[in-house]
């Protein structure tokens, strides 16, 4: 049997490399120019994979993590927002609207901002639309942030064939922030 056509979309061969989607955006996040941020809370913006990116984190640290965490599937921000909130908008095109819409309601409170985001082939999009407008404030240095490349770990280019993908850039961007203190050998052993 041809597995070509059982899965055209090769989301079975996306879903063999998670553990390499992980590692490889992990090393980019963490090898990324993000400060250590102060922060009383930390607010994770994004939607489908992204969100679900931010909702693993959030139940691996609710236990121990001492300051609010809140992944937000909406557009723009709860209205506690403020200069001491640490906003990360987590969007795999960098275009989704909510996730802007959040940078728009960070912006008028002052939050801090970090930007994650793919800027690696990404399915209909050219290598310099890829990462949209969020990784176009990224590299413009309007915010700080990792635009990471997934390399040939998601074949098919669909966001949520990228879960992991998401996960390792949200993850080692938070470690690279000063919100999570873990290390990569924690990581491989989640």
């Amino acid at each position: 049997m041809n597995n070509d056509k059982l899965d055209s979309l090769r989301i079975g061969k996306a879903l063999e490399l998670f553990p390499e989607q992980i590692k490889t955006t992990f090393a980019q996040a963490t090898q990324s120019n993000i400060e250590k941020i102060d922060f009383d809370s930390v607010i994770i913006s994004g939607m489908g994979g992204s969100s679900n990116a931010g909702k693993i984190i959030e139940s691996l640290i609710s236990e121990s993590f001492k300051k609010p965490f809140v992944v937000f599937n909406d557009y723009g921000l709860p209205s506690w927002v403020n200069s001491n909130t640490l906003v990360v908008l987590n969007s795999y095109s960098g275009n989704t609207e909510e996730t802007l819409s959040g940078y728009e309601a960070a912006n008028k409170v002052n939050a801090k901002i970090i930007g994650v985001t793919t800027g690696g082939p990404a399915r209909n999009a050219s290598r310099s639309e890829a990462g949209g407008k969020l990784a176009q404030k990224i590299r413009s240095g309007e915010i700080c942030g990792v635009i990471v490349d997934p390399g040939d770990t998601n074949p098919s280019g669909y966001p949520k064939s990228g879960l992991g993908l998401s996960f390792g850039a949200l993850f080692g961007s938070l470690i690279k922030s000063g919100v999570l203190n873990y290390s990569e050998d924690d990581l491989l052993t989640i």
